[in-house]
């Protein structure tokens, strides 16, 4: 009895040990992309750029267990005081992702108006980041904004190969 006693456990560790593998929750998958944004409320242009919106701590810290809290923030965040280009470092990132993590939040009643490289988009805060796009979001008021001024991509490249915090 003793002799199958040691064989049953160890194939039962073995198996409990391999649905464990097979059954815990991946990782959030890392990438790196940068896309361009400007947010105007009634024609007034937001400014980004200020301490309060930056995320400070550097992209090239890696440890082998997030917080729910740092993956939202890998979502979408900025840095070095560049108010117009998003960094964003896991998938499934949307743009209320950055607005949430910056703590920034629209006028309420107001109508918000999204633009993807120049088209109109439907609920805006919930369309996926992409890399090198260019969004302009409308809240309220729109008739003094310029639609000709938008973030370009050569801006958006020029921001990845000068990033201070987090590189391209």
């Amino acid at each position: 009895m003793k002799k199958i006693i040691f064989p049953l456990f160890f194939i039962l560790a073995v198996i409990v040990g391999f649905t464990y593998v097979k059954t815990r929750p991946s990782p959030p998958a890392k990438i790196h992309i940068h896309a361009g944004f400007l947010v105007y409320v009634n024609g007034k242009l937001q400014d980004f750029s200020p301490d309060n919106y930056m995320n400070i701590e550097f992209c090239s810290v890696s440890k082998a267990k997030e917080t729910p809290e740092e993956t939202q923030i890998g979502k979408a965040h900025l840095h070095d005081h560049v108010g117009d280009v998003v960094h964003v470092h896991r998938t499934g990132a949307v743009w209320g992702d950055l607005f949430t993590n910056i703590h920034y939040t629209f006028p309420f009643g107001e109508p918000v108006t999204g633009y993807v490289n120049g088209k109109t988009t439907q609920n805006i805060l919930a369309y996926p980041i992409r890399a090198y796009d260019s969004v302009v979001i409308i809240v309220g008021k729109n008739s003094s904004i310029d639609f000709s001024k938008t973030v370009s991509k050569s801006h958006i490249i020029d921001v990845e190969k000068h990033s201070e915090s987090c590189s391209g």
